[in-house]
Formats: structure tokens, sequence, C-alpha cells
């Protein structure tokens, strides 16, 4: 019996097989693991789950620069390839602007600011910036809204973000790369369910990219 939803457990290897190291991740490793039970439980359960995304391309005030609208579509097509098999569908809620030149290049202590704006309650809030501290951070590990940098957006870093969003933490949680709260997985895998990225399916990872 698996000890979080099924189709979540699969999809940890996004956040191992990403070659995306912490500092390029700003997702705090801050907050509880959530435990899931029927009906979400995907062990139970065929069935398909949608998600709709929402994407804000933030640009110049202006209105200049900001992610080419044409590419959002690849962004979907690329989450897809990651997530269908798994059961699970991304649907592109919609697109907007966002032209404020004060988070175009956006920093960490203005991240809580930026995605209070236009924020859409029925979807997973995808904010994309010109420039930030990381490659990309979730708000928290099981949330709504994220944010990637523009030249990040086309590669694996959207759908590690997202895995954050679907309550995924790194494997290397507790321990290494700067992601120390919470405890490390032991070697022997017999604190798996509470420690680490409190999943038996995934080795302890002592992260070794820096």
């Amino acid at each position: 019996m698996k000890t979080k939803i099924t189709y979540l457990l699969s999809l940890i290897s996004l956040l191992t097989t990403i070659n995306l190291r912490s500092q390029e991740c700003g997702t705090p490793s801050t907050g509880i693991n959530q435990e899931f039970s029927s009906p979400l439980n995907r062990s139970t359960s065929d069935e398909s789950l949608c998600l709709n995304v929402y994407f804000h391309i933030v640009r110049q005030t202006n209105g200049s620069g900001g992610f080419n609208i044409n590419n959002i579509d690849v962004i979907v097509e690329n989450l897809n390839e990651y997530y269908n098999r798994f059961g699970i569908y991304i649907n592109k809620q919609g697109v907007d602007f966002i032209d404020n030149s004060n988070y175009y290049e956006l920093t960490d202590n203005e991240f809580n600011s930026l995605i209070g704006i236009n924020n859409v309650s029925n979807s997973i809030n995808f904010y994309l910036v010109n420039s930030y501290d990381y490659a990309g951070r979730a708000e928290t590990i099981l949330s709504k809204n994220l944010v990637v940098q523009n030249t990040y957006a086309l590669f694996p870093t959207s759908a590690h973000e997202l895995g954050h969003c679907l309550n995924l933490w790194h494997t290397h949680h507790g321990l290494g790369c700067d992601d120390t709260n919470g405890c490390a997985e032991a070697i022997n895998g017999t604190n798996c369910s509470s420690c680490g990225d409190f999943v038996c399916d995934t080795a302890a990872d002592p992260c070794v990219f820096r």
C-alpha cells in the first residue's frame, strides 16, 4: 500500500530526475506533509484529474518585454507530457498580462505581492517573470501559486514547481542543499514515512548537486 496519493508517488521522479539544484528552486520547505484519503486516493480510482492553470505574463509598465504569449501552449504541452502518464491533464484556463516593472525583475521579498495580483481562485496561478532570485518557486508545498523565470519556463523547471504545488517535497528534504527543515530520511528507509520526502517509494537523497 502506498503512503500518499498513488499518482503523486510516481511524480516524485520529477523532483529527482529533473536536475534542478535547490539554489535554483526557491520553494520553502516549511509546513507539514499533507495526508490524503478516499475519495482522493488515486489507488482506489481510475478517474483522470484535470488541473486548470492560469498564466500571468509580467511585462514592463509600458507593456514591453515579457514571455512570448505564443509559447504558453508549449508550456502546457510540456506539462502534459510529464503529467498525462499519471492521469493528470493540464488545462490552460487563461492568460493575462501584468504590466508592472516592479515585478518584471522580481526579488523574493516581492513574491507574495505578485501572487496577489489577478489571482484566479479556481486555477493554479503560474506567474512568468523576466528575472528572479531563483529559476522558480511555488508559494508553499501544496499551493496554487508559482513563479518561474521566462528563460526556464520551457524547461522541466515548470513541471518541478507544479509538483510542489501538488504536495511533492524535494527528495533531499531534511538533508542537504540548504533544505534542512524537517528530518533526514535514513539510508535504510526505516523512517521513510515521517522524514525526507515522506514517500517510501523513493530512496534517501543526500543532495549531491550544489
